[in-house]
């Protein structure tokens, strides 16, 4: 068996066909390695993991059935602070406009109202027709941070439950009306 004359043409043809595809692979080839080199020599950016403050939240489930009075003694309490007050229509007054002795009775009367009026801490809830109307923050001699958020039922005018965030917890202390419980 003989192999054909191969002429100069046909060779040329040959290689030159395959010079080409080179040509186009070798742009696909460069790039593919360039992003898989950028993409390794990137530096992943720094991301903090939170872990659960599980003593914190167990400290919310011992607090269940007890009193403000109880789990934050008012002799412990350093400063009880007037967040803000959400603006409610129909007050001839606006809230920003209120002077500060003003503001002194309102935190004074929510304070109040807090460790007198409270049921038993409850597991965190509000009601689907209660809005935040006031809040309060709670500094204890130790250091801890209480926030109080006051709650209120639509229509009326007087605070209807407090929730009390701590560290890692939240719980619900219903107003109890005089004589029930």
């Amino acid at each position: 068996m003989s192999w054909p004359k191969a002429s100069k043409e046909l060779l040329h043809q040959n290689h030159s066909s395959k010079g080409n595809e080179m040509n186009r692979l070798i742009p696909v080839f460069l790039i593919s390695a360039f992003l898989t080199s950028h993409a390794f020599a990137v530096d992943l950016p720094d991301c903090e993991v939170e872990q659960y403050d599980y003593p914190a939240m167990s400290q919310a489930n011992a607090w269940i059935g007890m009193r403000v009075v109880e789990t934050i003694p008012p002799s412990t309490v350093a400063h009880a602070i007037l967040r803000g007050q959400k603006t409610q229509p129909g007050l001839d007054v606006d809230v920003r406009e209120r002077s500060e002795s003003s503001l002194r009775k309102l935190a004074s009367k929510l304070f109040d109202d807090l460790y007198r009026r409270t049921g038993p801490c409850e597991k965190w809830g509000r009601l689907a027709e209660e809005v935040e109307v006031a809040g309060l923050s709670i500094v204890t001699k130790e250091g801890d941070i209480y926030f109080v958020d006051v709650l209120q039922r639509v229509g009326e005018s007087d605070p209807s439950a407090f929730v009390v965030r701590g560290a890692g917890f939240t719980l619900r202390m219903p107003v109890v009306q005089s004589g029930k419980e």
